[in-house]
């Protein structure tokens, strides 16, 4: 006996060692990704350029409060039409922490700091091993692992240095969930002291951490203990928690004004819409691995196409409640509480719009779940004194294709994203790189940017990709205006310059026709803004957007020390300003 569980034990741990090296394999493109996006941000506040300074544990606090509008606007990093209650700022010590280590301590480069989120992946899934064998048989624990290793959430913690908070906080999250598990089976002193210790490592990873508690509930509401056990039992996890949030609502932390992100305290009918649309959306994504964004604009637009969402779901979720319906032992209400805490989790990621990025904390649950009702099935196969019944062949029918889902394809598009975080970052590094701007004479320059058809956190991004490959800061950088649709330029004076959409129904700002709500930042005609260098007047709308804006230099436009600038796939090319009483035409530029 004692011979048969020691050669078991081997083959799991040789098992689990084949699957590290599968997903170091499967992530490694994402380790010369290099820097992207907010890593700019961050570098800039460790290496002292950032317009406001941040401590080495608040790495994750871009944008903090109105009184950090004008130096951030002044040096180009936000545009001048951000709302004055613009924040998002995030809780994330330990990760913030992480990140000075590895720059300012031990000087890494953007590789060595990338090999250092892999090790992360590595004590990611030893942290899920262990959680798992806590759970599951140990067959359907080796499946689970491999599971959650070729999970598609794992691509952006890995690729992407910003990221990586993910990583740290569902690594404790695991431990966390093992250790409050182990308390479970044999309370102690010790075994609690555990629980409390992952947990606030988790929180210290960030936010992310806040799911773990949904788990726990779910697990806990099903659970047959005394309500007394439960409660005091929750309690371990609950009161850091509790602490966290206290910080967070004192400290100001969290996301508000950007119309990407809601806050269920600061506007909870908006956050409550979100869970309609958005939990579905995420569901989608972690049972079939659809493209969230997708299921969400299609749900928005109520479309047709919702049937091969719909129904592949429903047939998912029916195997997973009949293949663990004849699962022996406790195994059936352990994996409904995952399953219930997997849709609580959900709920707080509705604040955002659903990602793959966002679910690496829910997968943890999914993994589990899933792998038991693979394990089931499949043992009502290799049970021969069981009679296999018509029931038994359609949980096959339906669990090999979400099987083939789960684990190669999922693989298979891991390492086919982990490749494009690569592609895609050297690209824009190329195009950046490629811009039409003068380093000899660009620290005595200010740079004009007309439009940028992108994302907010590309506003300053080909200015930062070259500072950070050695090129001088420009003496100050703006941006006029954000529009996916082509923009006349007028020259109304010599110091004046008037932008407007070139279509009749066209707005500034990504205006679309269709949208169901106005953003946070609405604008009135009519309405001046004034910012360091530039005053700004909305002349004419379309609906909530600006159709047509002009701009006021304090000097002629003509002025050899201003550099106007058009947006061309990543590229800052040169504009040229037309004459006074004349107009140019401005492309749009996708990036």
């Amino acid at each position: 006996m004692t011979s048969g569980r020691s050669r078991a034990d081997v083959a799991a741990l040789a098992g689990f060692v084949v699957i590290v090296a599968f997903a170091v394999a499967l992530h490694w493109p994402g380790v010369h990704t290099g820097l992207l996006a907010d890593d700019y941000l961050q570098r800039a506040m460790l290496d002292g350029t950032y317009p406001v300074r941040r401590a080495p544990w608040d790495l994750y606090a871009f944008f903090r409060n109105a009184s950090e509008m004008p130096a951030l606007t002044a040096s180009g990093t936000l545009p001048w039409w951000m709302p004055e209650d613009l924040r998002l700022s995030l809780l994330r010590p330990l990760p913030s922490l992480l990140l000075w280590f590895d720059q300012r301590v031990l000087g890494l480069s953007p590789l060595g700091m990338h090999l250092h989120s892999l090790a992360w992946l590595v004590a990611f899934l030893f942290a899920f091993r262990e959680l798992a064998h806590r759970l599951l048989p140990i067959p359907a624990a080796l499946l689970a692992t491999a599971l959650v290793a070729s999970d598609v959430s794992l691509v952006s913690p890995v690729a992407w240095l910003c990221n990586r908070a993910t990583l740290v906080t569902a690594t404790f999250g695991a431990l966390t969930l093992a250790a409050y598990h182990g308390h479970q089976e044999r309370p102690s002193r010790g075994s609690a002291v555990r629980v409390v210790l992952f947990m606030c490592l988790a929180l210290f990873g960030g936010e992310y951490a806040i799911l773990v508690l949904s788990f726990l509930l779910g697990c806990e509401v099903l659970a047959e203990s005394p309500a007394k056990v439960r409660v005091r039992r929750f309690a371990l996890v609950l009161a850091p928690a509790v602490v966290y949030a206290v910080v967070h609502v004192v400290g100001r932390y969290g996301a508000a004004g950007g119309g990407v992100y809601l806050s269920p305290l600061e506007a909870p009918l908006a956050f409550l819409r979100g869970v309609l649309y958005r939990v579905p959306s995420m569901l989608a994504t972690e049972l079939l691995l659809l493209p969230g964004e997708a299921v969400y604009v299609a749900l928005f637009l109520r479309s047709p196409l919702l049937v091969w969402a719909v129904v592949p779901g429903v047939l998912a979720a029916l195997f997973v409640w009949r293949a663990l319906a004849g699962a022996p032992g406790p195994l059936p209400k352990r994996m409904a509480g995952y399953a219930l805490g997997t849709v609580l989790g959900l709920v707080p990621l509705a604040g955002t719009v659903p990602g793959v990025r966002l679910l690496l904390l829910p997968s943890l649950g999914g993994s589990l779940v899933l792998a038991a009702a693979f394990w089931a099935t499949a043992r009502r196969f290799t049970n021969r004194d069981g009679p296999r019944r018509f029931g038994s062949y359609a949980l096959l029918l339906v669990g090999l294709p979400l099987f083939v889902l789960h684990l190669p394809l999922s693989a298979w598009a891991s390492r086919d994203q982990s490749r494009a975080f690569a592609v895609s970052a050297a690209r824009l590094r190329a195009a950046s790189y490629d811009s039409e701007i003068d380093d000899a004479r660009v620290a005595e320059q200010d740079l004009v940017l007309l439009n940028l058809p992108g994302d907010l956190v590309a506003i300053d991004y080909p200015v930062r990709v070259r500072h950070e490959h050695g090129s001088p800061r420009p003496k100050s950088y703006r941006t006029l205006t954000s529009a996916l649709v082509p923009i006349r330029v007028l020259r109304v004076a010599d110091d004046v310059l008037e932008l407007r959409v070139a279509k009749p129904g066209d707005g500034l700002f990504g205006y679309d026709p269709k949208r169901p709500d106005a953003p946070p930042n609405r604008f009135r005609a009519g309405e001046r803004r004034d910012v360091e260098g530039l005053s700004v007047e909305v002349m004419e709308l379309e609906d909530w957007a600006p159709r047509r804006i002009r701009y006021r230099f304090p000097e002629s436009l003509d002025d050899p020390g201003r550099v106007f600038l058009r947006f061309d796939h990543g590229r800052l090319r040169r504009f040229e300003i037309p004459k006074v009483g004349a107009e140019a035409e401005l492309e749009v530029g996708f990036p």
